[in-house]
């Protein structure tokens, strides 16, 4: 069995200014029952013009492994200090503010301390009047710590050593005023002594008040020495298509399904969430996750059809103070 029970909270403090806090425990029959405990705090202030903040602390022990839960580093402690200035323009031809800041992170292993990634860039973000969204990271600084090889791919592997990487992030979503939205994100730069090129193209349309759909597409193309190769080319190509389909039955009930096929571990991944709000304030989810095994026969002993399949309640309060 593996079993998750958590709880979590929002404060506002004053009108842009946000507190926010959680606590989980997880219990797994195959771990031990000590440090199983995730936590984390955050504060932030984000006004319409002038400075702002984002300040927040997480920490994820090393027995909290819930199975449905994807935490890109388990084992790890985390803070994120973000200072930003925005300003808005009432009287610009074609723009209507900008925002600009730095952003910087930490991470520490939970169980013993040691430094492990760190990441600090500057973050640009154009707001055009016609609701699109320009933003830029650059610079864009990575350092990582591996104190184990990397085993990324059947015949690829990263040494264990203390990597830095220098990147440049783009996004671009178009304006709202339409029915069709379009957005475009890529991220380039080194990789662990290697190169990375990735892109994710997003189309989404309206059909009416009740149903919309998107379409992705995620393109991934790592390159490394040829020494962190087994056999063959060093280079690993990985592809993700998605899409998403919503229905909104009233304001009070909709169903929310996404879909997505990754043509590295073949599997066809479906995530069904059915909402219920009663009132203001009230929320009821019952989610479903199915992922499918598809090439089945590529393998000894064959794979399962089913890989995994969980069905998770979640009921949220809003208390007013």
């Amino acid at each position: 069995y593996n079993r998750l029970a958590g709880i979590d909270g929002r404060f506002r403090l004053s009108e842009n200014v946000l507190a926010s806090f959680f606590a989980a425990g997880n219990r797994d029959h195959q771990l031990p029952s000590e440090r199983n405990l995730a936590l984390g705090t955050r504060i932030n202030r984000f006004p319409a013009n002038g400075f702002e903040y984002d300040y927040r602390y997480r920490e994820y022990q090393e027995n909290f492994q819930p199975a449905m839960a994807f935490i890109d580093r388990r084992n790890s402690r985390r803070l994120t200090i973000r200072n930003g200035y925005r300003r808005s323009f009432k009287n610009h031809p074609w723009l209507s503010g900008i925002i600009l800041g730095n952003w910087n992170t930490r991470y520490w292993i939970a169980a013993n301390g040691a430094p492990e990634y760190s990441q600090s860039n500057l973050y640009w973000h154009l707001l055009p009047r016609d609701g699109s969204v320009l933003t830029l990271y650059f610079p864009l600084v990575q350092e990582d710590r591996l104190y184990a090889p990397w085993q990324i791919a059947e015949h690829i592997t990263i040494p264990s050593k203390r990597f830095f990487m220098n990147k440049l992030e783009f996004y671009y979503q178009s304006g709202k005023g339409k029915r069709h939205q379009w957005s475009f994100w890529t991220l380039l730069g080194g990789f662990y002594g290697g190169r990375q090129q990735s892109f994710t193209p997003e189309i989404s349309y309206i059909v009416n008040q009740h149903f919309n759909f998107s379409l992705t597409f995620e393109y991934n193309r790592l390159q490394f020495p040829d020494e962190y190769a087994s056999v063959g080319r060093a280079e690993l190509i990985r592809t993700l298509y998605g899409g998403r389909l919503n229905y909104f039955f009233s304001s009070r009930l909709s169903v929310k399904t996404l879909l997505q096929f990754d043509n590295q571990s073949q599997t066809l991944g479906a995530n069904i969430r059915l909402r219920y709000h009663p009132r203001e304030g009230s929320d009821l989810y019952l989610v479903y996750n199915h992922n499918m095994n598809i090439a089945r026969n590529d393998v000894t002993p064959e794979r399962p059809l089913f890989a995994s399949q969980a069905v998770i309640v979640k009921y949220t309060r809003t208390f007013a103070f």
